[in-house]
C-alpha cells in the first residue's frame, strides 16, 4: 500500500499505485478474492499493458497519460437486484466530478454526455470508460471492482 490516504471516507483512501501492470482491474479483482482490502481500496496505474474494457475489448491508453484506477466496492446483498444503480452512480459521478473541476478551473461546464451503460463522452469523443465486475457468491453481492478509464492527455 501507498502511504497517500485520500482525504475521502473511504473511496481511495488507501491505495496501490503500479508504473506498470496488465490491468489494475484484471489485479484488483485477483487482489480482491485473495486478500481482505477495506472497501474503497484503489488501485492506479501509469500505464495498462492489457487494459479491460466491455464485452473482451481492450481499452488502449499511452503510459502516463491518463487516469487507469479500479476501486473495490462492497454493496450490500439487498443491492443485488438494483446493480444497474451502481453504474450510474458511477458514470453520474464521473459527470459531475468533471464539470465540478471544469467551473472551478475554467469558469465553465463541459459539453458532457453518458452513453449507457459504461462511457462518458464530451463533443461525441469518448474521454472515460468505466467497467464494473462483479464477484457474487449465492444469492448475495459479495463486491464490485469498478474500473475507470479517463483520457486527460490523449486524443
Amino acid at each position: 500500500m501507498n502511504k497517500y490516504q485520500a482525504p475521502t471516507r473511504f473511496v481511495g483512501k488507501y491505495s496501490k499505485y503500479l508504473p506498470t501492470c496488465p490491468s489494475t482491474n484484471s489485479l484488483g479483482f485477483e487482489e480482491a478474492l485473495s486478500v481482505d482490502l477495506p472497501e474503497g481500496f484503489a488501485w492506479v496505474a501509469g500505464h495498462q499493458t492489457a487494459g479491460k474494457g466491455q464485452r473482451g475489448n481492450q481499452w488502449i491508453a499511452e503510459p502516463n497519460q491518463n487516469l487507469l484506477v479500479s476501486f473495490l466496492l462492497k454493496p450490500g446483498h439487498e443491492a443485488l437486484p438494483v446493480q444497474f444503480y451502481l453504474s450510474k452512480a458511477i458514470a453520474l459521478g464521473i459527470v459531475k466530478g468533471l464539470n465540478g473541476w471544469s467551473q472551478m478551473k475554467f469558469g465553465e461546464i463541459l459539453p458532457l454526455s453518458i452513453k449507457w451503460p459504461n462511457d462518458i463522452y464530451a463533443d461525441n469523443r469518448k474521454m472515460a470508460g468505466i467497467l464494473i465486475e462483479n464477484v457474487l457468491r449465492g444469492s448475495s453481492w459479495h463486491h464490485a471492482v469498478v474500473g475507470i478509464g479517463l483520457n486527460v492527455n490523449q486524443d
